[in-house]
C-alpha cells in the first residue's frame, strides 16, 4: 500500500505545535536569561557600592582634615585619589555651611546630573541616558578632638550603571550565546522526531477522512497504523464513534428543520406585534413631549384626544365630549365642557362648543339640550372606563375629578387589551400635565401677589432711607471714631509693653555676645591663637551682632508705629488743642506708608504755625484723603506698570489761612464724579470695598473747624485736594 503523502513542513501540525511550544520556551528562556542578567547586574552593583563605601572610609580622614582646616587646595589631591578608582564617576563634598565642592559627574541640589569642571562650575549633562543613571554612597564627615566628634560636612561618592555594565558585559554575552544554542538545538530535534511520530499517522487519518461519503455512512470505519493505545489510536476510535453519531444526527436534523420552519412563522407574527408596540411607545413619547410644552388644560385635553383617535381604529368617527375642572374660576365645582365640531383628525381647537357647568351636571353632549351623564360605576382613580358603546379617559387628582375625555357611539369590540393599556398610560401622562399646569397657574398668582407686597415694602424702605440719610453723618462719625480710637489705643498699649521688653533685651544680648566672643578668644589661646580660628570666631559672631542690630532696628520701628497709632487714636473729640499740624500729618502718613509701600509719600512744610483744632478728627480727614489718593494711584499703575506713584503733602499760608494740599498722580476723575464725592454713600469702588462715607465725614469735620475743601482733578492727570483752615480760630 502506498504511504499517505505528507503535508509541507510549514503547514504540518507538528510545525505549528513546535511554534507554540517554542514560543512558550522562548519566553521562558528570555525570562530566565533576563533574570540571570539582572541578578548578575545587581550583585555587581552591590560590589561597586561596597567598593564606594571602602573608598569613603579610606579618604574620610583626609576630607575631614581639609574641611576643618578650610584648606581647599588639600581637597584636590584627595579628590584625585578617590577618582582614580574605576568605580568612581564623581565626588561631591558639602560643608556645614551648605557650600558644595566636587569632581566628576554628580547630582546637584536641583536633582540635575552635572559635570564639575576644573574651575568648580557645573555643566548640565543634556544627553544623559537614564539606564546609565548615577547611584551613590553618602557619609558624614566628622572631626574628632579631645574625645568629641563634630559633624563638619557630608560627602557623596557617585558611580553609575555604566560602570556596572562595563564589568559584567562579557558575562552577559556568554549567557545570551548559551541560550541561543540551546534554543536552536531544541528546534531541530523536535522537528525531526515529530515528523516521524506525528505527521505520518495524521496524514493517514486525513486521507481516510477525505474518502468519507455523507450519503453512505452505514458500516463506515477508519483504520490508522500506529503502535499501542496512544492518542492517535484513541482518535481513530473516537472518529469511528463520531461517524455513527453523525449518521444518527443526520436524521435528527431533518426532523428539527421541520420544527424550525414552524417556529419561524411564529417569530414573524411576534415581530409584527413588536413593531406595533414600538409604534405605540413612539406615539406615547411624542405625546409626552408635546404635553410638556403646553400651558393650558384645553390644549392638553385636545392633544390627548387626537392621540387616542389616531391609535384606535374606530369604524366611523365617534362623538367626542371633553370636560375639565375650571380651577381658574376660583370654584372647584365649576367645570368647562366642549365638543369638537370637526369630523376629522386632528380636532380643531378653534371649532368647539363650550359650556360651563356644575359638578352635578357633567354633560358630554354636542348639543346643549342633551344631558347624558357619566356612568354610575366610574372608577375612583386616573385611568379608563369602558362600557357597551362608550370609552371614558378619566383624570383625577387624589379623589377629585380633574377631567374626562368621553368617546361615544363606538364599537368596543375593536378595542384590545393593548389598546386599554395604551389609554391608561395616556390618562396618567395627562394627569401629570394638568397637575403641572395648575401648579404653574398657582405660582403665577402667588408671584403677582408677592410682587405687589414687595413694591409696597420698597416704597416704605425708600421713605425710611430718606429719614436715615439726614442723621447718618453724625451717627456714623461719632460711633466710628469712638470705636476705632478705643480699639487702636488699646492695641498700641498692648504692643508697646512687650516691645519695650524686647528692645531692652536686644541691648543686653549684644553685651553678652561681646563677652562670649572675648571668652572664646581666650579659650582659643588669646593673642597666640591660630589666626584661622580667630577668623572663624569673628565670622560667627559678626553674623550674631548683625542679627541683633536688625532686631534693635525692628523694635525701634515698632515703637514709632505704636506712637503714631496712639497719636492717631487719642479720644479728644470733646476738647480742642492748639498744636502744629506737621507732627499730626507725619504720624498719619507713617500709618499710610505701612499699607502702600510702593508709593512715594513726601511732605513739604513751608510753614507750620500752631492752630486750634480737634487733632483726632483732622487725623481722620488726612487718613481718608491719603488712602483715597493711594487707591487712585494703584488703579493707574495696574494700567501702566512703568508708573511711579507719588503723593505730596504741602503746608502753606494763603490769605490768612493754613492751606494743606494733597496732590497725587493717580487715575483722576471726571467732573460728574468730582461733584458727587462729598455725597453720603457715593463711591466708585467695587461693592463691599467702600461705604461712600469717608469724604462726606471729612467734609463735615472741615466745616466744623470753620474751613473748606477744594478739589481739582482730570482723568489720567491726578487729583489735588486743598484744605483751608483759619489760623486765628478759637
Amino acid at each position: 500500500m502506498k504511504p499517505a503523502p505528507l503535508v509541507k513542513v510549514k503547514d504540518s501540525i507538528a510545525t505549528h505545535l513546535l511554534k507554540v511550544v517554542f514560543s512558550f520556551y522562548l519566553v521562558l528562556t528570555i525570562a530566565v536569561t533576563l533574570a540571570h542578567i539582572y541578578v548578575e547586574f545587581s550583585n555587581t552593583k552591590e560590589k561597586v557600592k561596597d567598593e564606594l563605601e571602602v573608598i569613603g572610609k579610606t579618604f574620610e580622614p583626609g576630607l575631614a582634615k581639609a574641611l576643618w582646616d578650610y584648606n581647599l587646595e588639600q581637597l584636590q589631591p584627595v579628590f584625585l585619589g578617590m577618582a582614580e578608582s574605576p568605580d568612581v564617576e564623581g565626588i561631591k563634598l558639602e560643608d556645614e555651611f551648605g557650600k558644595v565642592y566636587g569632581k566628576g559627574r554628580i547630582i546637584n541640589k536641583n536633582s540635575q546630573v552635572v559635570d564639575i569642571d576644573e574651575n568648580g562650575g557645573q555643566q548640565p549633562v543634556l544627553d544623559y541616558w537614564q539606564f546609565s543613571g548615577l547611584f551613590q554612597h553618602s557619609f558624614t564627615i566628622e572631626h574628632s578632638a579631645k574625645e568629641k566628634s563634630t559633624t563638619i560636612g557630608r560627602a557623596t561618592i557617585y558611580s553609575s550603571s555604566g560602570v556596572v555594565i562595563e564589568k559584567v558585559k562579557w558575562g552577559f554575552f556568554y549567557i545570551i550565546i548559551n541560550a541561543v544554542i540551546k534554543t536552536v538545538a531544541l528546534w531541530i530535534l523536535f522537528l525531526v522526531i515529530s515528523r516521524k511520530l506525528l505527521s505520518r499517522p495524521l496524514a493517514a487519518l486525513t486521507e481516510a477522512t477525505q474518502q468519507i461519503d455523507l450519503d453512505k455512512l452505514d458500516n463506515l470505519e477508519i483504520a490508522i497504523e500506529t503502535r499501542g493505545q496512544n492518542e492517535l489510536k484513541i482518535l481513530e476510535e473516537a472518529f469511528n464513534a463520531m461517524l455513527q453519531k453523525l449518521n444518527a444526527a443526520k436524521q435528527e436534523i431533518l426532523d428539527k428543520a421541520h420544527q424550525l420552519t414552524e417556529r419561524n412563522e411564529a417569530l414573524v407574527d411576534l415581530s409584527a406585534e413588536l413593531k406595533l408596540a414600538n409604534h405605540r411607545l413612539t406615539t406615547i413619547l411624542e405625546n409626552t413631549k408635546a404635553l410638556a410644552a403646553i400651558n393650558n388644560k384645553k390644549s392638553a385635553m385636545l392633544l390627548t384626544a387626537n392621540t387616542l383617535l389616531q391609535e384606535i381604529p374606530f369604524s366611523h368617527f365617534p362623538k367626542i365630549n371633553i370636560v375639565y375642572q375650571d380651577i381658574d374660576a376660583g370654584n372647584k365645582e365649576n367645570f368647562i365642557s366642549f365638543c369638537p365640531s370637526s369630523g376629522s383628525i386632528p380636532l380643531d381647537e378653534d371649532q368647539v362648543q363650550v359650556n360651563t357647568m356644575d359638578s352635578a351636571e357633567l354633560v358630554f353632549s354636542k348639543i346643549l339640550g342633551e344631558n347624558p351623564t357619566l356612568p354610575t360605576g366610574i372608577q375612583p382613580e386616573t385611568g379608563y372606563c369602558l362600557t357597551d358603546n362608550q370609552l371614558d379617559l378619566i383624570v383625577r387628582h387624589g379623589e377629585t375629578l380633574r377631567g374626562v375625555i368621553s368617546v361615544q357611539d363606538i364599537d368596543t369590540s375593536v378595542i384590545t387589551d393593548e389598546h386599554l393599556a395604551f389609554i391608561d398610560t395616556l390618562a396618567h401622562f395627562l394627569s401629570l400635565t394638568i397637575e403641572k399646569i395648575e401648579m404653574n397657574q398657582g405660582l403665577e398668582r402667588k408671584i403677582s401677589e408677592r410682587s405687589g407686597e414687595l413694591i409696597q415694602a420698597f416704597q416704605k424702605l425708600a421713605s425710611q432711607h430718606d429719614e436715615l440719610k439726614s442723621t447718618q453723618q453724625q451717627l456714623v462719625q461719632s460711633e466710628k471714631l469712638a470705636s476705632i480710637g478705643t480699639l487702636t489705643a488699646g492695641v498700641a498699649h498692648e504692643i508697646n509693653n512687650p516691645n519695650n521688653f524686647a528692645h531692652a533685651a536686644v541691648y543686653l544680648m549684644q553685651d553678652e555676645i561681646k563677652d562670649i566672643k572675648a571668652f572664646l578668644k581666650q579659650l582659643a589661646g588669646g593673642e597666640d591663637a591660630d589666626p584661622q580660628v580667630i577668623a572663624a570666631i569673628n565670622n560667627k559672631f559678626t553674623k550674631l551682632i548683625d542679627l541683633t542690630n536688625t532686631a534693635r532696628e525692628g523694635t525701634n520701628r515698632i515703637k514709632v508705629i505704636v506712637s503714631d497709632l496712639r497719636a492717631f487714636s487719642r479720644p479728644d473729640d470733646s476738647q480742642k488743642e492748639r498744636l502744629r499740624l506737621s507732627n499730626l500729618i507725619q504720624s498719619t502718613m507713617n500709618l499710610v506708608r505701612t499699607q502702600y509701600t510702593d508709593i512715594d509719600i513726601t511732605t513739604d512744610f513751608m510753614t507750620d504755625p500752631k492752630i486750634t483744632c480737634f487733632p483726632a478728627k483732622l487725623s481722620q480727614v488726612f487718613m481718608n484723603i491719603a488712602v483715597n489718593a493711594c487707591q487712585a494711584i494703584e488703579t493707574k499703575t495696574r494700567q501702566n506698570n512703568q508708573l511711579t506713584g507719588n503723593l505730596t503733602i504741602t503746608l502753606t499760608e494763603e490769605s490768612h489761612q493754613l492751606k494743606i494740599s494733597f496732590k497725587d498722580n493717580g487715575c483722576g476723575m471726571d467732573e460728574a464724579t468730582r461733584q458727587k464725592i462729598f455725597d453720603p454713600f457715593f463711591t466708585t469702588k467695587d461693592v463691599g470695598s467702600g461705604t461712600g462715607l469717608g469724604m462726606a465725614i471729612s467734609f463735615g469735620i472741615i466745616e466744623e473747624h470753620g474751613g473748606k475743601i477744594k478739589v481739582t482733578s482730570a482723568i489720567d492727570e491726578g487729583t489735588n485736594i486743598s484744605i483751608y483752615l483759619p489760623l486765628n480760630a478759637k
